[in-house]
């Protein structure tokens, strides 16, 4: 059993258990304003010696096979951009051919056998927050933040060894360096998976077992989030593809389910996916395919 590594913290202060720093989580989201219907925060898991180079090698081949090469020298992944900034290249880099990069790198996560970690919240949530401490949708997007790290911190507790912890890495443009650094100090985000927040899935009402469970406090994520560019931390650009994809999913929009379906490898259960909140953990590592069930699908209000 790892005792708390007394004097050093996890992320939101809680003390850390480990201190074998081998596991990175590149994080980012997407929807995070108020006229989107849906926030997503989602956290790759990187093993540093079993994934990261690897990681580092599948993202460059993608590159290499999709970016036209009057494109190539110096090209960095943004997915919102590849969607809609190359309208004028449509005749040599069709919508479909970019839809089908973006794909791919969101892909590599399934195909490295690590995982992806998701938090969402529904702007139609309407939590009672001080407008002058903070806007609902920044509210909305902490509570994702939180929900994606402690699913992630739950992945590294269940499948690392003891000692080991993760380090969280973000893209470090000023306004999310900003917004994360104020989330982190807001406290007490924890919301117990008790029967009234539970949602059931279709699973479990076809099973009349409940396989939800809670993903317990963050103690296995070091202390902050660290930012960097995303040519400094190109695994940055992988979370970026997972984002843009899962927002344009639960957005309802065009080809969303063509890209969840290329990175999970399956569809998703639309239903499953209507609460107010929800959160949840893609291992794609066949040994901890019962993960996939580890659900925690959180229906903050009455229940129906």
């Amino acid at each position: 059993m790892c005792r708390p590594n007394m004097g050093l913290h996890a992320l939101f202060g809680n003390p850390l258990m480990g201190s074998a720093s081998v596991y990175y989580i590149y994080t980012d989201e997407a929807g995070t304003s108020a006229k989107e219907p849906v926030t997503v925060v989602v956290a790759v898991i990187i093993h540093a010696d079993s994934h990261w180079r690897l990681a580092s090698e599948m993202l460059q081949k993608m590159l290499d096979e999709h970016v036209p090469p009057a494109l190539r020298q110096g090209f960095i992944f943004h997915a919102k951009t590849i969607w809609s900034g190359y309208r004028h290249l449509d005749d040599t880099w069709s919508r479909e051919s970019r839809i089908k990069f973006i794909g791919a790198v969101a892909a590599i996560p399934r195909k490295l056998q690590t995982a992806i970690s998701i938090g969402t919240q529904k702007r139609s949530f309407q939590f009672p927050v001080d407008p002058n401490f903070i806007k609902l949708h920044d509210f909305h997007h902490v509570l994702a933040f939180k929900c994606c790290m402690s699913r992630a911190n739950k992945y590294i507790r269940d499948w690392a060894k003891p000692e080991e912890v993760a380090t969280v890495v973000a893209e470090g443009v000023p306004e999310k360096r900003k917004f994360l650094k104020q989330a982190l100090k807001i406290p007490n985000l924890d919301i117990p998976l008790t029967s009234e927040f539970i949602r059931p899935t279709k699973n479990e009402i076809m099973s009349g077992e409940i396989t939800q469970v809670n993903a317990g406090q963050i103690d296995k994520i070091i202390d902050t989030v660290h930012f960097a560019g995303k040519e400094e931390a190109p695994l940055l650009q992988i979370a970026d593809a997972c984002a843009f994809s899962f927002r344009r999913y639960f957005s309802e929009q065009n080809y969303g389910d063509v890209l969840v379906r290329e990175m999970l490898g399956h569809d998703l259960v639309w239903d499953d996916w209507q609460g107010p909140g929800s959160e949840m953990t893609f291992s794609f590592n066949p040994k901890h395919s019962y993960e996939l069930l580890r659900l925690a699908r959180f229906r903050l209000g009455q229940s129906s």
